[in-house]
Formats: C-alpha cells, structure tokens, sequence
C-alpha cells in the first residue's frame, strides 16, 4: 500500500519568532521524522529559511522548534498492476496479502494447493484503483506450501506462500 504523508507544522522560533514572516523546515540528507500531532520538534538539524535566507540551528537543539498541527494522508494511484509477496512468510495461521490495480478491473485472487486444487476465493469482485490488502487466515489447512494467483484485467500472477504449523 502506497501512501504519501505531508505534516502540516507551525514553526516557534525561541527569539526569532517576531523577524520571520514566512518560515519553512528542512531536514537534511533526506532525512524524514515521523511525529505524532502536538509534539514539538526542536534538533540540531533543523534549518529555518526565512525571506531566501538561512537560519541555521542552535547545536543545542533550541534556537529552532515546531509543533506539528495536522498530518494530511493521500494516497497516491498505481501505475501498473502488482502483486506482492505476502507476510509473514512463512507464517502460521494467518497472513497479507498486498495488490495494486491501476484502473477499474473485475479482480479475483485465489489460493490454491500444490496440486492445482481451488481452497479459497479471497478477492472475486470489480475493484477501482488503488492497492490493496487481503487477509487470509490459514487455521483450518495443513502445513506446507500454497499458491495464491490474481487475475485483473489482462493481468495475471501467481506467488508461494509457506505455512508452518
């Protein structure tokens, strides 16, 4: 499942507050923080850019700080169709199953034994696009190896999964 998330942050600078009109965080190298809301972020590493000049941080960790006041959630379409491998795996009783569909498709995702033999239908119904996941609980088969298989419009994939009791 693919989702981008934005936090939205209001900045508190300790004695810049008043000389900044417009603020904006940067995290250096790439470097994300996850933070729930209404925490306060103040690192070393934080830069405050202010009217296209920079501010660096205190060492300290206290020149500049933030309070994070909402986390918007979008989650971004699929490209192309996908199946992933499920996890746990090997697992015992129940394991996820992922999948992607990039248009509006009749999706069916199906377990099978070694022999070829149906067990179980999971997904059978027209889905739009976005991914997905499927839960499948194992409880009443034996240990061993089984295969799942989607089909979605002209896709088609199959994967192993292992189930150890």
């Amino acid at each position: 499942m693919t989702k981008t998330y934005f936090l939205i942050i209001t900045i508190v600078l300790v004695s810049l507050a008043s000389a900044l009109a417009q603020t904006t965080i940067l995290i250096t190298n790439g470097t994300s923080v996850i933070v729930p809301i209404g925490a306060e972020i103040c690192a070393d590493f934080i830069t405050v850019q202010a009217g296209g000049s920079y501010l660096p941080a205190d060492p300290s960790g206290t020149c500049a700080g933030a309070i994070v006041t909402d986390v918007i959630e979008e989650e971004i379409i699929p490209t192309e169709f996908a199946l992933y491998q499920n996890y746990p795996n090997p697992f015992n009783p129940s394991t996820v199953i992922e999948y992607e569909v990039p248009e509006n498709s009749f999706v069916s995702l199906k377990v099978f034994d070694l022999l070829g033999k149906e067990l179980v239908t999971l997904v059978n119904e027209e889905k739009s696009a976005g991914s997905y996941d499927v839960k499948f609980n194992a409880r009443q088969f034996a240990s061993g190896f089984y295969i799942y298989t989607i089909n979605a419009g002209d896709f088609t994939s199959t994967k192993k999964m292992l189930l150890l009791k």
